[in-house]
Protein backbone atom coordinates (compact mmCIF):
# COMPACT_ATOMS: atom_id res chain seq x y z
CA UNK A 1 0.00 0.00 0.00
CA UNK A 2 1.54 3.31 -1.10
CA UNK A 3 1.25 6.45 1.12
CA UNK A 4 -1.30 9.00 -0.16
CA UNK A 5 0.65 11.99 -1.63
CA UNK A 6 -1.78 14.66 -0.41
CA UNK A 7 -1.90 13.48 3.19
CA UNK A 8 1.11 15.34 4.52
CA UNK A 9 1.71 17.31 7.68
CA UNK A 10 2.03 20.64 5.79
CA UNK A 11 -1.20 20.04 3.90
CA UNK A 12 -2.99 19.22 7.14
CA UNK A 13 -1.77 22.41 8.85
CA UNK A 14 -2.81 24.52 5.88
CA UNK A 15 -6.25 22.91 5.91
CA UNK A 16 -6.76 23.62 9.58
CA UNK A 17 -5.75 27.30 9.16
CA UNK A 18 -7.93 27.93 6.14
CA UNK A 19 -11.06 26.13 7.29
CA UNK A 20 -13.02 27.01 10.34
CA UNK A 21 -13.69 23.91 12.37
CA UNK A 22 -14.94 23.67 15.89
CA UNK A 23 -12.50 22.46 18.53
CA UNK A 24 -14.06 19.04 18.88
CA UNK A 25 -14.11 18.36 15.14
CA UNK A 26 -10.52 19.57 14.84
CA UNK A 27 -9.39 16.88 17.28
CA UNK A 28 -11.31 14.19 15.42
CA UNK A 29 -9.82 15.27 12.12
CA UNK A 30 -6.27 15.20 13.54
CA UNK A 31 -6.74 11.67 14.89
CA UNK A 32 -8.13 10.41 11.56
CA UNK A 33 -5.31 12.03 9.60
CA UNK A 34 -2.65 10.50 11.85
CA UNK A 35 -4.31 7.10 11.48
CA UNK A 36 -4.28 7.43 7.67
CA UNK A 37 -0.62 8.45 7.72
CA UNK A 38 0.27 5.38 9.84
CA UNK A 39 -1.49 2.83 7.62
CA UNK A 40 1.21 2.65 4.88
CA UNK A 41 4.00 2.29 7.48
CA UNK A 42 2.17 -0.53 9.24
CA UNK A 43 1.54 -2.29 5.94
CA UNK A 44 5.20 -2.07 4.96
CA UNK A 45 6.35 -3.35 8.37
CA UNK A 46 3.95 -6.29 8.18
CA UNK A 47 5.26 -7.11 4.71
CA UNK A 48 8.86 -7.15 5.92
CA UNK A 49 8.09 -9.39 8.92
CA UNK A 50 7.82 -13.04 7.91
CA UNK A 51 6.44 -15.69 10.17
CA UNK A 52 9.21 -17.85 11.60
CA UNK A 53 8.82 -21.60 11.00
CA UNK A 54 7.77 -23.36 14.15
CA UNK A 55 10.16 -25.93 15.58
CA UNK A 56 8.82 -29.49 15.64
CA UNK A 57 7.06 -30.22 18.87
CA UNK A 58 9.08 -32.50 21.11
CA UNK A 59 6.97 -34.88 23.11
CA UNK A 60 8.42 -36.76 26.06
CA UNK A 61 8.00 -40.54 25.68
CA UNK A 62 4.90 -41.73 27.47
CA UNK A 63 6.49 -45.15 28.08
CA UNK A 64 9.72 -45.62 30.09
CA UNK A 65 12.75 -46.83 28.16
CA UNK A 66 13.15 -49.86 30.40
CA UNK A 67 9.67 -51.02 29.35
CA UNK A 68 10.75 -51.00 25.71
CA UNK A 69 13.89 -52.93 26.62
CA UNK A 70 11.92 -55.54 28.60
CA UNK A 71 9.52 -56.14 25.71
CA UNK A 72 12.46 -56.56 23.34
CA UNK A 73 14.39 -58.87 25.67
CA UNK A 74 11.54 -61.41 25.69
CA UNK A 75 10.88 -61.00 21.93
CA UNK A 76 7.44 -59.45 22.43
CA UNK A 77 7.63 -57.75 19.05
CA UNK A 78 3.99 -56.61 19.05
CA UNK A 79 4.49 -54.56 22.22
CA UNK A 80 7.79 -53.20 20.89
CA UNK A 81 5.96 -51.89 17.82
CA UNK A 82 3.29 -50.27 19.99
CA UNK A 83 5.92 -48.63 22.18
CA UNK A 84 8.28 -47.33 19.50
CA UNK A 85 6.10 -44.39 18.25
CA UNK A 86 6.32 -42.81 21.70
CA UNK A 87 10.12 -42.56 21.29
CA UNK A 88 10.02 -41.56 17.62
CA UNK A 89 8.27 -38.30 18.63
CA UNK A 90 10.81 -37.55 21.35
CA UNK A 91 14.11 -35.68 21.36
CA UNK A 92 16.97 -36.66 19.05
CA UNK A 93 18.58 -39.20 21.42
CA UNK A 94 15.23 -40.94 21.84
CA UNK A 95 14.64 -41.01 18.08
CA UNK A 96 18.06 -42.60 17.54
CA UNK A 97 17.26 -45.14 20.23
CA UNK A 98 13.97 -45.94 18.46
CA UNK A 99 15.80 -46.47 15.15
CA UNK A 100 18.31 -48.80 16.81
CA UNK A 101 15.61 -50.90 18.48
CA UNK A 102 13.64 -51.06 15.23
CA UNK A 103 16.66 -52.52 13.42
CA UNK A 104 17.39 -54.99 16.21
CA UNK A 105 13.77 -56.08 16.48
CA UNK A 106 13.49 -56.74 12.75
CA UNK A 107 16.77 -58.68 12.84
CA UNK A 108 15.64 -60.81 15.79
CA UNK A 109 12.24 -61.41 14.20
CA UNK A 110 13.88 -62.83 11.08
CA UNK A 111 16.15 -65.03 13.19
CA UNK A 112 13.28 -66.40 15.25
CA UNK A 113 11.92 -68.39 12.32
CA UNK A 114 15.26 -70.25 12.06
CA UNK A 115 15.94 -70.85 15.75
CA UNK A 116 18.32 -73.76 16.29
CA UNK A 117 16.53 -76.61 18.09
CA UNK A 118 19.66 -78.03 19.72
CA UNK A 119 18.68 -79.72 23.01
CA UNK A 120 19.55 -77.80 26.19
CA UNK A 121 20.72 -80.27 28.84
CA UNK A 122 22.01 -78.00 31.58
CA UNK A 123 22.71 -74.45 32.76
CA UNK A 124 24.92 -73.20 35.58
CA UNK A 125 25.14 -69.73 37.08
CA UNK A 126 28.71 -68.82 37.99
CA UNK A 127 31.14 -65.91 37.70
CA UNK A 128 34.32 -65.22 35.75
CA UNK A 129 36.63 -66.22 38.62
CA UNK A 130 35.03 -69.63 39.24
CA UNK A 131 34.28 -70.36 35.58
CA UNK A 132 37.55 -72.27 34.95
CA UNK A 133 36.77 -74.64 37.84
CA UNK A 134 33.25 -75.24 36.49
CA UNK A 135 34.60 -75.94 33.00
CA UNK A 136 36.94 -78.61 34.36
CA UNK A 137 33.91 -80.60 35.50
CA UNK A 138 31.98 -80.08 32.27
CA UNK A 139 34.68 -80.10 29.58
CA UNK A 140 38.31 -80.78 30.54
CA UNK A 141 39.38 -80.12 26.93
CA UNK A 142 37.84 -76.68 26.87
CA UNK A 143 39.19 -75.92 30.33
CA UNK A 144 42.73 -76.62 29.10
CA UNK A 145 42.34 -74.22 26.17
CA UNK A 146 40.78 -71.33 28.07
CA UNK A 147 42.79 -69.01 30.27
CA UNK A 148 40.82 -66.39 32.19
CA UNK A 149 42.27 -63.76 34.51
CA UNK A 150 40.98 -60.49 35.93
CA UNK A 151 43.39 -57.61 36.46
CA UNK A 152 43.28 -54.97 39.20
CA UNK A 153 41.02 -52.73 37.09
CA UNK A 154 38.47 -55.53 36.74
CA UNK A 155 39.27 -56.17 33.06
CA UNK A 156 38.76 -59.75 31.90
CA UNK A 157 41.95 -61.08 30.30
CA UNK A 158 40.95 -63.96 28.05
CA UNK A 159 43.21 -66.26 26.03
CA UNK A 160 42.38 -69.29 23.88
CA UNK A 161 45.40 -71.55 23.60
CA UNK A 162 45.66 -73.64 20.40
CA UNK A 163 47.89 -76.59 19.54
CA UNK A 164 47.47 -77.99 16.03
CA UNK A 165 50.24 -80.45 15.21
CA UNK A 166 53.51 -78.53 15.44
CA UNK A 167 51.69 -75.20 15.67
CA UNK A 168 51.30 -73.53 19.03
CA UNK A 169 49.63 -70.15 19.23
CA UNK A 170 47.16 -68.19 21.33
CA UNK A 171 44.18 -66.11 20.31
CA UNK A 172 43.36 -63.15 22.49
CA UNK A 173 42.43 -59.48 22.39
CA UNK A 174 44.64 -56.47 22.07
CA UNK A 175 43.25 -54.46 24.98
CA UNK A 176 44.36 -51.11 23.58
CA UNK A 177 42.90 -51.54 20.10
CA UNK A 178 40.05 -53.91 21.09
CA UNK A 179 40.91 -56.22 18.20
CA UNK A 180 41.71 -59.94 17.96
CA UNK A 181 45.37 -60.91 17.65
CA UNK A 182 47.32 -64.14 17.35
CA UNK A 183 50.51 -64.78 19.28
CA UNK A 184 52.69 -67.56 17.84
CA UNK A 185 55.23 -69.41 19.93
CA UNK A 186 57.86 -70.79 17.52
CA UNK A 187 60.09 -73.43 19.07
CA UNK A 188 63.05 -71.74 20.67
CA UNK A 189 62.12 -68.31 19.25
CA UNK A 190 60.50 -65.15 20.54
CA UNK A 191 56.72 -64.96 20.48
CA UNK A 192 55.28 -63.06 17.49
CA UNK A 193 51.96 -61.19 17.63
CA UNK A 194 49.92 -60.54 14.47
CA UNK A 195 46.40 -59.38 13.70
CA UNK A 196 43.97 -62.27 13.18
CA UNK A 197 42.24 -60.70 10.16
CA UNK A 198 41.40 -57.23 8.92
CA UNK A 199 37.95 -58.54 8.01
CA UNK A 200 37.34 -59.44 11.65
CA UNK A 201 39.01 -56.59 13.52
CA UNK A 202 36.98 -53.54 12.55
CA UNK A 203 37.75 -50.01 13.84
CA UNK A 204 34.17 -49.45 14.94
CA UNK A 205 33.84 -52.91 16.51
CA UNK A 206 34.86 -54.39 19.84
CA UNK A 207 35.99 -58.02 19.43
CA UNK A 208 36.79 -60.50 22.18
CA UNK A 209 36.57 -64.15 23.39
CA UNK A 210 37.79 -66.02 20.27
CA UNK A 211 37.38 -69.80 20.03
CA UNK A 212 38.97 -71.83 17.24
CA UNK A 213 37.22 -75.14 16.57
CA UNK A 214 39.22 -78.36 16.32
CA UNK A 215 39.28 -78.26 12.49
CA UNK A 216 41.40 -75.08 12.64
CA UNK A 217 39.08 -73.51 10.06
CA UNK A 218 36.10 -72.10 11.93
CA UNK A 219 36.52 -69.24 14.36
CA UNK A 220 33.78 -68.04 16.71
CA UNK A 221 34.19 -64.74 18.53
CA UNK A 222 32.14 -62.02 20.23
CA UNK A 223 31.69 -58.51 18.88
CA UNK A 224 29.94 -55.50 20.34
CA UNK A 225 28.34 -53.31 17.66
CA UNK A 226 25.01 -51.91 16.45
CA UNK A 227 24.75 -54.68 13.83
CA UNK A 228 23.72 -57.38 16.29
CA UNK A 229 20.95 -57.93 18.81
CA UNK A 230 22.53 -56.02 21.69
CA UNK A 231 25.63 -56.21 23.86
CA UNK A 232 28.21 -58.76 22.73
CA UNK A 233 27.00 -60.95 19.85
CA UNK A 234 28.57 -64.14 18.50
CA UNK A 235 30.02 -64.23 14.97
CA UNK A 236 31.35 -67.09 12.86
CA UNK A 237 34.24 -66.80 10.41
CA UNK A 238 36.00 -69.40 8.26
CA UNK A 239 39.63 -69.53 7.27
CA UNK A 240 40.42 -69.36 3.56
CA UNK A 241 43.53 -71.31 2.55
CA UNK A 242 43.65 -69.53 -0.80
CA UNK A 243 43.52 -66.04 0.73
CA UNK A 244 45.47 -67.06 3.84
CA UNK A 245 43.08 -65.20 6.15
CA UNK A 246 39.74 -65.45 7.91
CA UNK A 247 36.81 -64.33 5.79
CA UNK A 248 34.06 -61.83 6.51
CA UNK A 249 32.23 -63.10 9.62
CA UNK A 250 28.49 -63.69 9.82
CA UNK A 251 26.17 -63.04 12.76
CA UNK A 252 25.05 -66.26 14.41
CA UNK A 253 21.37 -66.87 15.08
CA UNK A 254 19.11 -67.80 17.98
CA UNK A 255 19.37 -69.12 20.64
CA UNK A 256 23.12 -68.45 20.72
CA UNK A 257 22.65 -64.69 20.36
CA UNK A 258 20.30 -62.53 22.39
CA UNK A 259 19.81 -58.91 23.53
CA UNK A 260 22.16 -59.71 26.46
CA UNK A 261 25.94 -60.22 26.31
CA UNK A 262 26.77 -63.53 24.64
CA UNK A 263 30.48 -64.02 25.15
CA UNK A 264 31.56 -67.46 24.02
CA UNK A 265 30.44 -70.52 22.05
CA UNK A 266 32.57 -73.66 21.93
CA UNK A 267 32.15 -77.29 20.95
CA UNK A 268 33.84 -80.26 22.64
CA UNK A 269 34.30 -83.11 20.14
CA UNK A 270 35.04 -85.72 22.79
CA UNK A 271 32.01 -84.88 24.92
CA UNK A 272 29.77 -84.05 21.92
CA UNK A 273 28.58 -80.97 23.78
CA UNK A 274 28.26 -77.29 22.94
CA UNK A 275 28.91 -74.62 25.58
CA UNK A 276 27.46 -71.11 25.55
CA UNK A 277 28.60 -68.41 27.98
CA UNK A 278 26.23 -65.47 28.42
CA UNK A 279 25.03 -63.01 31.05
CA UNK A 280 21.33 -63.39 30.19
CA UNK A 281 19.33 -63.84 33.36
CA UNK A 282 22.20 -62.50 35.50
CA UNK A 283 21.69 -59.53 37.81
CA UNK A 284 25.00 -59.15 39.69
CA UNK A 285 28.23 -57.73 38.21
CA UNK A 286 30.57 -60.47 37.05
CA UNK A 287 27.86 -63.15 36.97
CA UNK A 288 27.65 -65.38 33.90
CA UNK A 289 25.52 -68.34 32.85
CA UNK A 290 27.02 -71.44 31.29
CA UNK A 291 24.55 -73.25 29.02
CA UNK A 292 25.29 -76.85 27.97
CA UNK A 293 23.76 -78.33 24.80
CA UNK A 294 23.82 -81.85 23.46
CA UNK A 295 25.43 -82.19 20.05
CA UNK A 296 26.63 -79.68 17.47
CA UNK A 297 24.72 -76.52 16.49
CA UNK A 298 23.08 -76.70 13.08
CA UNK A 299 25.11 -73.71 11.86
CA UNK A 300 28.29 -75.71 12.50
CA UNK A 301 26.95 -78.98 11.12
CA UNK A 302 26.89 -80.09 7.52
CA UNK A 303 23.86 -82.28 8.11
CA UNK A 304 20.38 -81.19 7.07
CA UNK A 305 17.88 -81.30 9.96
CA UNK A 306 15.20 -83.97 9.78
CA UNK A 307 11.68 -82.90 8.93
CA UNK A 308 10.49 -83.22 12.52
CA UNK A 309 13.39 -81.15 13.83
CA UNK A 310 12.85 -78.06 11.69
CA UNK A 311 11.93 -74.88 13.51
CA UNK A 312 9.24 -73.94 11.00
CA UNK A 313 7.14 -76.80 12.37
CA UNK A 314 6.77 -75.02 15.73
CA UNK A 315 4.41 -72.22 16.70
CA UNK A 316 5.69 -68.77 17.66
CA UNK A 317 5.39 -69.23 21.42
CA UNK A 318 7.45 -72.42 21.31
CA UNK A 319 10.10 -70.75 19.16
CA UNK A 320 10.34 -67.86 21.62
CA UNK A 321 10.68 -70.30 24.52
CA UNK A 322 13.55 -72.10 22.80
CA UNK A 323 15.18 -68.83 21.76
CA UNK A 324 15.07 -67.64 25.39
CA UNK A 325 16.47 -71.01 26.57
CA UNK A 326 13.58 -71.48 28.98
CA UNK A 327 12.39 -74.76 30.42
CA UNK A 328 9.21 -76.16 28.87
CA UNK A 329 6.01 -75.55 30.78
CA UNK A 330 5.03 -78.45 32.98
CA UNK A 331 1.61 -79.97 32.21
CA UNK A 332 -1.02 -79.35 34.85
CA UNK A 333 -2.14 -82.27 36.99
CA UNK A 334 -5.18 -82.82 39.15
CA UNK A 335 -3.14 -81.78 42.20
CA UNK A 336 -2.69 -78.29 40.70
CA UNK A 337 -6.44 -77.66 40.67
Amino acid sequence: MRPLPYLSRAWLEQLLKSVYICGYMKKVLIVCACWLLALPLAAQKHKRTKAKPQAPKIVAPSVPLDSLERYYEVYNFDMVRRTLPSFERGAEPMRRKAELYTERMERAERMLEHTDLIPLIGKYKTDWLTLPSLLKTQSPNLARNLQIEIDEAGTILYTFDVKLGQLHFALHRNQAQKTLVRTDYPSGEKAVETEVSKLISTPEGDENFPVLLSDGIRLIFARRSDDGLGGYDLYLSRYSVDKNEFLEPSLMGLPFNSPANDFLLAYDDDENKTFLLSDRGCTKPGEVMLYVFEGLPQVLSEKTPAEGEQSNNLDKDELIRRALLREPAQPKTNDDN
